[in-house]
């Protein structure tokens, strides 16, 4: 506590002071004002009413007893109810406030409309994180558009920094409705939502979407503000479509496949197919491992039973013939579609993925095989950008504009999944129970999800 020179005047008033000084144990008078010896600092309360406002302040208490200030209990509570995707209306429930007080009474619950309040304060700090975080990086940018369960037009954008050095976290910066689902529209959007966080057009090198017309006039439009954007559509929307080819080509397999699922139940020791399944072939791999122990189970079945299947299809060896030829023609397909649903692949990882699909596919030389491949080289062809970056490992081309880049683009990915999953929070988040939300309250939570998956614990 600093020393202060008394003179009369100091001492009259501190006789002033002490007269209600003595009610709080942490606070004295030092010459020049009130002390706190909990703070360690002078206070401008000259009288007893701004004394108890310091001493019953969430930054006394915390500094005192250890216990965090209000707020952040507040903050902390919106956040762990956001991630878990539970409605701030259910605090208001009696029985989850009897709950709270008894295994919690040192911690007030606070009401439903606190939290509201609250959550705005909740956004801006993630808001300043992100901020942050991507000041003059280099970055990564995905967006796409859906509908909600009110046929509303939903576009997200997200962005990545990229490193060098390994995979970066997805930051969500718009989740914003529309009126009317544009290019002009995603563009507007994309530009204010930058402008927003401080991030300049150059700052974006790269940007994923899906092949549609809609998402690849926006990126010729933002193209025109930055010429040097890389903007490829996303890998695994391309392999789906070869993957349709192939459905397209077996749709005896493909119908057989949409019955026998009806009967799982009755398969025993055969373990059931994921669900859901991350593509159809990999439903069509296994119903070809498991295929003859499925048959011989429904061939015993009642025939009233088995109405749904075609017994004639289960005893057609061209089935059998057909599951063993899209296993053996089409398995790199499959574990292509499986390995990119990583997003911690790098550059190399995501070219070599698909250098193994087109080494797979060359080799085919049957009509249904050939229009499959042709359909690779298709979509393959229409992502040029992409094209441009597997050559950075192709040692036959000499020099390579982008090998300045090549760097920082060592872990970009080539799938829209951030944006898919920020689409999956917000169907959760936005149910038909819950559509008087507000779209600010709707996108906040979003982003709190998608924080929270990518930072737990760090808010």
């Amino acid at each position: 506590m600093p020393k202060v020179r008394e003179n009369a005047s100091t001492c009259l008033f501190a006789n002033k002071v002490n007269k209600f000084l003595w009610q709080f144990p942490d606070l004295t008078y030092q010459g020049a004002g009130v002390w706190c010896l909990v703070c360690e600092k002078t206070l401008l309360s000259w009288n007893r009413q701004l004394c108890r406002k310091h001493i019953q302040s969430a930054t006394h208490k915390f500094k005192k007893t250890g216990k965090k200030p209000y707020n952040e209990y507040l903050c902390d509570l919106i956040v762990m109810l956001s991630a878990c995707n539970v409605p701030v209306e259910k605090i208001g429930q009696d029985i989850f406030r009897k709950f709270w007080k008894k295994y919690n009474p040192t911690w007030k619950l606070p009401s439903p409309n606190t939290l509201r309040n609250n959550l705005a304060l909740v956004r801006k700090k993630i808001v300043n994180y992100v901020k942050s975080a991507v000041k003059n990086e280099k970055l990564w940018l995905t967006m796409d558009q859906t509908t909600d369960t009110k046929k509303n037009s939903i576009v997200s954008i997200l962005v990545r920094v990229l490193s060098s050095t390994g995979p970066s976290h997805p930051y969500l910066l718009v989740c914003k409705r529309l009126q009317k689902c544009t290019s002009e529209a995603v563009y507007n959007v994309l530009t204010r939502t930058l402008e927003n966080f401080d991030i300049l057009p150059e700052q974006v090198i790269i940007m994923i979407t899906d092949g549609v017309e809609i998402m690849l006039r926006t990126g010729l439009l933002f193209k025109a503000i930055q010429p040097k954007l890389l903007h490829i559509t996303c890998l695994l929307h391309a392999l789906h479509l070869v993957e349709d080819t192939i459905r397209e080509s077996y749709s005896d397999v493909d119908q057989l496949i949409g019955r026998i699922k009806l009967f799982h139940s009755r398969y025993p020791g055969i373990p059931k197919p994921s669900h859901p399944p991350i593509s159809w072939l990999e439903t069509a791999f296994y119903y070809f491992k498991y295929f003859e122990r499925i048959k011989s189970v429904i061939l015993k079945l009642d025939a009233k039973e088995v109405a749904a299947i075609k017994l004639s299809q289960m005893q057609n060896p061209q089935i059998g013939a057909d599951l063993q030829t899209i296993h053996d023609n089409y398995i790199r397909v499959g574990e292509a579609i499986k390995k990119l649903q990583d997003t911690s692949l790098s550059l190399q990882e995501s070219c070599e993925i698909v250098d193994d699909v087109e080494t797979s596919l060359h080799v085919l030389d049957d009509e249904k095989g050939v229009s499959v491949r042709e359909k690779f080289y298709a979509v393959l062809s229409e992502n040029v950008d992409f094209t441009r970056l597997r050559q950075l490992f192709d040692s036959s081309v000499e020099e390579n504009p982008l090998s300045e880049l090549k760097d920082c683009l060592n872990y970009a990915i080539f799938t829209t999944l951030d944006v898919e999953r920020s689409f999956s929070a917000y169907k959760q988040i936005y149910t038909p129970k819950r559509t008087n939300l507000k779209e600010t309250t709707v996108e906040t939570y979003v982003m709190l999800h998608m924080f929270c998956q990518a930072h737990p614990g760090l808010l």
